[in-house]
């Protein structure tokens, strides 16, 4: 049950950086001012606190347990299909953030 709910944990972090990534590109349009870098902001602290929950999951608490009770990527395919999703999340999140930092062309 706990892999389970690392998996939703990470699927969540992905779901976040996704929206923040969608909220900066919005602002970047420039078309609401004011509006447009409360977007950029809130944006980038969802990607930022993505990247956190990543590293969270990757390395807390849970996950060294699981691996103290001998559930390793080597031993167990459960283990080893969550390393694969965090890593593939991580490698996603990082690349929305690469994105969301694009030279914006529009605002002011």
């Amino acid at each position: 049950m706990t892999m389970h709910h690392m998996h939703m944990m990470i699927n969540h972090a992905v779901e976040m950086a996704a929206e923040g990534s969608n909220l900066i590109m919005l602002g970047q349009m420039g078309m609401t001012g004011e509006v447009d870098k409360l977007s950029i902001s809130h944006g980038e602290m969802m990607i930022k606190n993505a990247q956190s929950l990543m590293e969270k999951v990757v390395k807390g608490k849970p996950m060294q347990s699981l691996h103290k009770e001998g559930a390793t990527p080597k031993t167990s395919e459960e283990m080893a299909d969550t390393h694969d999703l965090a890593k593939s999340a991580k490698s996603y999140i990082d690349m929305l953030s690469r994105m969301s930092q694009a030279p914006d062309t529009n605002t002011e």
